[in-house]
């Protein structure tokens, strides 16, 4: 009971300052991010290259997988239960690229992917759940804050 009310204010110190961030407020460049972007992820999706054909593939993967959970029109962030479904699967795409970059070519078995993947679907959907219930206090408080 006491951590909660430690953890609802800075919450909501948190939400009001993320409109105050300097792309949001647009005091930096729009145009400089998006090059910063560009050059960012080739040199990372070279860098994959250089390691092996299959790394680059899940680096390739994880990339993709990034701009389907953050960019609209697609934004799985959004979407309640794909939203934990597609961040989690990055916990497979992340071990199969530690895997073959050790390995080479080899894959890890499906077994120990699927088991990761529902693991980091399990601490998703806990972590979903546990800001389900933050935002039911803070309504609830709200509610007794306005009368």
């Amino acid at each position: 009971m006491i951590k909660q009310f430690f953890i609802i204010p800075s919450c909501i110190c948190v939400s009001l300052l993320k409109k105050n961030r300097s792309l949001v407020s647009h005091e930096v460049n729009p145009k400089i991010i998006w090059l910063m972007w560009i050059i960012l992820a080739l040199a990372g999706l070279a860098a994959g290259l250089c390691v092996n054909a299959p790394f680059f593939a899940a680096v390739l993967w994880l990339w993709v997988m990034g701009i389907a959970y953050n960019v609209e029109p697609l934004r799985t962030k959004d979407i309640p239960v794909l939203d934990v479904i597609s961040e989690s699967v990055n916990n497979a795409i992340r071990l199969v690229a530690g895997w073959v970059m050790v390995s080479g070519d080899t894959l890890p078995p499906l077994s120990l992917i699927a088991g990761y993947w529902m693991g980091g679907a399990f601490l998703m959907g806990i972590k979903r759940y546990a800001e389900y219930r933050m935002i039911a206090v803070l309504l609830l408080l709200h509610d007794v804050v306005q009368g």
